[in-house]
């Protein structure tokens, strides 16, 4: 062959040069033949990364900067040295799962940002060292497992023990998920690769030692591949761990072997501080992930500002406004009454908002921590640069000096919300506060897929509805036989009209603070009118008795499934449902027909027991 075409050959492309940057061609419909499909568009980049952060404490917020900074959507930790087995947010939007001993010794966590945490759908604590999350994605799903392996010089059964429940765990991972293992596996795979080229790629660090043997006789016994030996890096960024002048490859990231055409990039972060030994090690991944969608509040309007002088203004406004009248047509008669009543209150308490929800957490993260952070981060960067023994201990003071404004931060913060609870809209504020920590500390905030009764996976929203739909419709229409009693004789005649009293009291009785049903209104707009409230109800409610029919929004309910905690996310058993009813109709009518058949009801249980 030529030298000309020998070039001509090496310079050919299947596409030109422009193609990958230049803007995609539209799909175009001839008028002969067959359709032309539109080209696939290529898969998202997905970065996952893992780190041995040496200690989470005073950190965590750090990690989450870290995850936005360099768009990282998953990141394993190792050595978090947290006790306990929770979730919490750490900022950003990023959720962090963990698990750790009560010695505060090892620890595994994996945090997610905020693109994907709604999508997790089960979390796995296996042991202070090995933990898993499995995330639904548009293809399947996505099982992720951190792990920190036993160092060196531990005790063998500990390492026996350790890659034992690692391989139990592998193996209950479903063939059909994307499994990617990621952590400190403290072994040194090194550069032979002879009769490994299967699951090594040759492209390691230094030589091989024992714990590196375990690591590769794990990866040929679930045919994995560790990934980092199959790209060439510089020799920066491949060392995940540097000490003594030292540095080795003991982080490994492995996926499928069948799945290594999906990795596109592996690289270490040289230049991040975060940890003092180890440092980040980050793959690209191609994956097709859900679409995040931004969590949109609803306008409320804001009850729980209804104190004494706002109840008389809004029974004012109400008064002044005039409800319609009682003994008239139920239906339109009701719809008034609620319209008048949520425009007086929109008008005497206001209305939320609304909109997208923001980051509400690390609420210490203010300006002057996030200057002293970056001091520690130029200080670093510095002394890797000139390794001069002044720059270490300038790094080693600004590191200090960081960790004690975090702590003052969050000090000064605390003392302002002690301050607070002298007062009674402070001891409300901590049970919000409480609250939301409760709800952030759950594994599973919201699933938006579930399976169908043959147990395939919906994704859609369309789909996901109708099978809510269908799972209810199942669960509250089924009947079950019983037994009829038949002991005490049947009230003949016509139903005693309500009084005022019994309205008064069921209404003293009903709880405040509750969500409302469809229509918006809630007990509280009720107690706040008062005695023309117990009247206006009592001649609604005796209306609604004579004619033997309620207002079709009394009819109308709005179901929330609320996860369990236990079991498959996406399975609809696993849900309980709760119905959210117009409060006119459960906690006024409800309880005045409870009031008057409960002796009733306790003679009839009392009889035929």
């Amino acid at each position: 062959m030529s030298k000309v075409s020998k070039s001509i050959r090496d310079k050919a492309r299947t596409s030109p040069g422009s193609g990958a940057q230049g803007p995609r061609l539209s799909s175009v419909d001839s008028m002969r033949g067959l359709p032309r499909s539109e080209r696939p568009r290529p898969k998202k980049l997905v970065r996952i990364g893992t780190l041995n952060v040496g200690s989470l404490t005073g950190k965590s917020r750090e990690v989450a900067d870290l995850m936005k900074r360099r768009n990282i959507q998953v990141l394993c930790l190792q050595e978090t040295r947290w006790k306990g087995a929770k979730a919490r947010e750490i900022g950003e939007g990023v959720k962090l799962f963990y698990n750790g001993e009560d010695t505060r010794r090892n620890g595994v966590a994996v945090a997610v940002a905020d693109s994907l945490k709604d999508s997790v759908s089960a979390v796995n604590r296996v042991s202070s060292r090995i933990i898993s999350v499995r995330i639904d994605t548009k293809e399947g799903n996505w099982t992720i497992i951190s792990v920190y392996a036993p160092q060196a010089g531990c005790p063998i059964y500990e390492k026996d023990e350790f890659y034992l429940r690692l391989d139990e765990t592998i193996r209950s991972v479903p063939e059909g998920d994307y499994l990617t293992i990621a952590g400190d596996l403290n072994g040194h795979v090194g550069s032979e690769r002879r009769g490994l080229e299967r699951v090594h790629g040759g492209k390691g660090v230094g030589l091989r030692n024992d714990e590196g043997e375990r690591v590769l006789a794990l990866a040929i016994a679930h045919d994995l591949a560790v990934c980092s030996t199959f790209f060439a890096k510089r020799k920066s960024q491949k060392v995940t761990y540097s000490s003594g002048g030292k540095g080795t490859e003991i982080d490994h990231v492995l996926v499928r072997r069948s799945s290594l055409k999906t990795v596109k990039d592996i690289k270490v972060l040289p230049g991040e501080d975060l940890a003092p030994q180890h440092r980040p090690l980050l793959a690209d991944i191609a994956i097709d992930l859900p679409k995040k969608s931004r969590t949109r509040t609803e306008r409320r309007i804001r009850w729980w500002k209804l104190h004494q002088s706002e109840r008389e203004h809004l029974k004012e406004k109400i008064l002044e406004a005039g409800l319609p009248n009682p003994e008239g047509p139920i239906q339109q008669t009701w719809s008034n009454a609620v319209e008048v009543i949520l425009r007086c209150a929109k008008e005497t308490l206001g209305e939320t908002r609304g909109g997208f929800r923001g980051d509400k957490e690390a609420w210490f993260w203010n300006d002057e921590v996030q200057r002293v952070v970056r001091q520690k981060k130029w200080a670093y960067k510095r002394w890797q640069k000139t390794r001069a023994p002044e720059d270490l201990a300038a790094y080693r003071t600004s590191k200090r000096l960081a960790k004690a404004a975090v702590a003052k931060a969050k000090n000064t913060e605390m003392d302002a919300l002690y301050e607070k609870l002298d007062s009674r809209e402070g001891e409300k504020f901590v049970f919000r506060l409480a609250k939301a920590h409760h709800r952030a500390t759950r594994d599973i905030g919201v699933v938006k897929s579930v399976r169908n009764s043959e147990g395939a996976i919906l994704r859609k929203p369309g789909e996901v509805r109708r099978r809510w739909e269908e799972y209810f419709d199942g669960l509250l229409n089924e009947e079950f036989a019983r037994q009829n009693s038949s002991q005490l004789e049947a009230t003949a005649g016509p139903i005693n009209l309500w009084t005022e009293n019994e309205v008064r009291r069921a209404m003293g009785k009903m709880k405040v603070g509750k969500a409302t049903g469809p229509d918006g209104v809630p007990i509280e707009a009720w107690k706040a009118l008062g005695g023309y409230g117990v009247k206006w109800l009592t001649r609604f409610l005796n209306t609604v008795t004579a004619e033997g029919r309620i207002p079709d929004a009394w009819r109308k309910s709005t179901i929330v499934p609320i996860f369990k905690q236990k079991g498959d996310a996406m399975e609809c058993s696993n849900y309980r449902g709760i119905r959210l009813t117009a409060h006119t109709m459960k906690r006024a009518a409800g309880r005045l027909k409870i009031e008057r058949i409960g002796p009733n009801l306790t003679e009839a249980v009392r009889l035929h027991a």
